[in-house]
């Protein structure tokens, strides 16, 4: 049997992240597990008694969550750096999913989001519920770049199985930053449309290569990033295609390592409007 962990900071924002998790685990029967991490660093007393009234509290979620699933839900709280503690305790589930994040300018900054910290630090895929939940996901779009990374988003959507027609669509960005170069140096429209075509040709080929054959049927895209980042073109083929949930590897070819700040999954994750799993390269 699967199981899904479920973050929750016991503010209502969680709830989209509860009632996705409701949709996914009910009718597949899987079991759940509800997270509350608290900071430790308090003093003992503040720190029993946060931990003692967060139980309660996450309990009674726990119970309502068994309720609106139909499955079996147990609590946890944990003590912690909420985004270290969070990837531990989810390290044996096969999913762990997460709300929207209360973004704090400068903080951000220069340590990111709960959200981004968790992808960084995740040994299994972490999707972050953005919109509230309606219906099960109905399309989903596979941004890979063919690296290890990528080759685990496409294993998590065969086997947690997201849609109820595996409805996906493979998405592989190409792009040329020699196109830049050209445009300064005076290249002709031409010339620059020239180098595009075949960047979008071996984008396509490589994706081709990527993708098993047999066994996973899949639309296949290509998209050049043209004057903007490869996060903002996926979004943007997300939403051209009507995609309600994306789905791409932590750590890609030309990413940074994940203590880094600002890979494309962590772009994607602050951009989208629209949910996001991404998951970690297998170790």
């Amino acid at each position: 049997m699967k199981r899904l962990c479920v973050a929750t900071d016991l503010s209502p924002r969680s709830a989209v992240a509860r009632r996705r998790a409701a949709m996914i685990a009910g009718p597949k029967a899987w079991a759940l597990t509800l997270l509350h991490a608290i900071d430790d660093d308090q003093p003992p007393g503040v720190l029993s008694a946060h931990r003692a009234a967060a139980e309660a509290a996450l309990a009674a979620e726990a119970a309502a969550l068994a309720r609106e699933a139909g499955v079996a839900c147990d609590a946890r709280v944990i003590l912690g750096d909420p985004s270290e503690s969070l990837a531990q305790a989810a390290a044996g589930a096969d999913m762990l999913i997460i709300g929207p994040h209360r973004r704090r300018a400068i903080r951000d900054f220069f340590i990111g989001t709960t959200g981004e910290r968790l992808i960084r630090a995740a040994a299994t895929p972490v999707l972050s519920v953005h919109a509230p939940p309606q219906a099960p996901y109905r399309k989903l779009l596979l941004a890979v770049d063919g690296s290890p990374a990528s080759a685990a988003a496409l294993a998590a959507v065969r086997a947690l199985a997201l849609t109820p027609a595996q409805d996906v669509t493979a998405l592989m960005v190409a792009d040329a930053p020699e196109v830049s170069l050209l445009r300064r140096g005076g290249a002709t429209a031409a010339e620059r449309d020239a180098v595009i075509r075949a960047a979008e040709r071996a984008a396509a080929l490589r994706l081709a290569a990527f993708l098993p054959h047999g066994g996973f049927p899949c639309a296949r895209e290509t998209a050049f990033a043209s004057d903007q980042t490869v996060a903002q073109t996926i979004c943007d083929a997300a939403e051209r295609l009507e995609c309600d949930l994306i789905v791409m590897g932590t750590r890609g070819l030309r990413g940074a390592p994940a203590r880094f700040i600002g890979g494309v999954a962590e772009q994607v994750l602050s951009r989208a409007r629209i949910d996001v799993l991404a998951a970690p390269p297998a170790s």
